[in-house]
């Protein structure tokens, strides 16, 4: 059976359902769906480059936190009714729109941008201009208001979305 090549998931039933609720036409010509859950993070800047809008579904704030500077994406909350999902991508209705649960102060989205990109904590304190402390206090904000229970299943979660030396954007 074939999936539209307009849904991106490594989730088999993900594929099978929007690829049979949506006709395949509708797919091609006006946007993405991607489950972030299962796709590689350097697929979804790949489909970004595309210039489509993309649905990314979605069930944590980090996705969202990780992804919110790409363009053209939609986030959607995976717990949505499949109503709800229909109209957000048919009208464009906002009402399934992923509602973030706990917003970030400044210094701790300071903080995880410099975690996203790879930065050491002594690199990450010259960036910032804080002490050693302070970016511990944020790190530690961080992992309690995203619910990630310690720093090792934080960076964990945090190492999908770090730059992948092997990932070449020449190659897309």
């Amino acid at each position: 059976m074939c999936c539209s090549d307009s849904v991106i998931s490594n989730n088999y039933y993900f594929n099978l359902c929007f690829s049979r609720l949506l006709r395949g036409e509708l797919l091609r010509q006006n946007f993405y769906i991607i489950d972030i859950e299962t796709t590689d993070y350097s697929l979804v800047k790949k489909y970004v480059l595309h210039g489509k809008k993309i649905f990314a579904f979605i069930s944590n704030d980090l996705d969202y936190y990780a992804l919110k500077s790409l363009k053209n994406i939609i986030f959607i909350d995976k717990c949505s009714s499949l109503d709800d999902v229909l109209i957000c991508l048919v009208v464009d209705n906002s009402r399934c729109n992923y509602k973030v649960k706990q917003n970030l102060s400044k210094r701790e989205n300071d903080a995880m941008m410099c975690i996203f990109d790879g930065l050491t904590m002594h690199e990450s304190v010259e960036r910032l201009k804080i002490t050693t402390k302070a970016f511990y206090a944020s790190r530690h904000r961080l992992i309690i208001k995203l619910q990630l229970g310690n720093r090792n299943s934080f960076y964990q979660s945090i190492a999908k979305y770090q730059y992948d030396p092997y990932y070449d954007e020449d190659f897309l």
